[in-house]
């Protein structure tokens, strides 16, 4: 029983984790724990297990790229109901028919026999869940390496012009007004050859 404890109060841990000071699983309430539940017993003391989870319904939604946002969220109702909801029907059992202490009966063994489905369905389900963060984890990573990219160019182009003295960009500048007014001479002595007048 004391594993079954223990591992109730890793779950609840983990339902109430925090980042940066502030629940990650509460939407929007950030600064209230997520579950109020503690033991197994408050399981069955609760009228309804949704009753122990105190987030509201608002999932984080941010922005990838100019044309992507994805929901960065993700609820603790909708991570731990399922769980919850086995661990209440252990503790109801035990409340009914005593702890699981010693040798197990053949009873007790086929009760729990019978929650290992239960409990593969609820693990399932947190396997999913973190299956589709991580994909949106990785999204986030490839965008922020194509931003660094950008921003790597772009310091490249701005750098070109900014980070050379007064009488380097009046030189350049300079050669450049040359070289405009040099091409322009060029076009304007071909416009008056005889070939391109044929050509019009």
């Amino acid at each position: 029983m004391q594993q079954l404890e223990a591992a109730f109060t890793n779950t609840v841990q983990g339902l109430n984790t925090k980042s940066n000071g502030r629940y990650v699983f509460g939407g929007a309430k950030t600064d209230t724990p997520p579950t109020s539940a503690t033991t197994m017993a408050d399981l069955t003391i609760a009228a309804q297990t949704s009753d122990l989870f105190h987030n509201d319904q608002y999932i984080a939604t941010n922005r990838i790229d100019e044309q992507t946002t994805v929901q960065t969220g993700l609820l603790a109702d909708d991570l731990g109901t399922d769980i919850f909801e086995a661990f209440k029907q252990i503790q109801s059992y035990v409340e009914a028919n005593g702890p699981f202490t010693g040798k197990l009966t053949e009873n007790q063994t086929q009760f729990l026999n019978g929650m290992r489905a239960t409990f593969s369905a609820a693990y399932s389900d947190a396997v999913n869940s973190q299956g589709k963060n991580g994909l949106v984890q990785k999204r986030f990573e490839n965008a922020g390496v194509e931003l660094q990219d950008q921003a790597d160019t772009l310091t490249g182009m701005v750098g070109g012009i900014v980070d050379v003295d007064m009488a380097e960009a009046v030189t350049r500048l300079e050669a450049a007004q040359l070289a405009v007014q040099a091409s322009a001479q060029v076009f304007a002595s071909l416009q008056s050859s005889s070939l391109l007048n044929v050509l019009k």
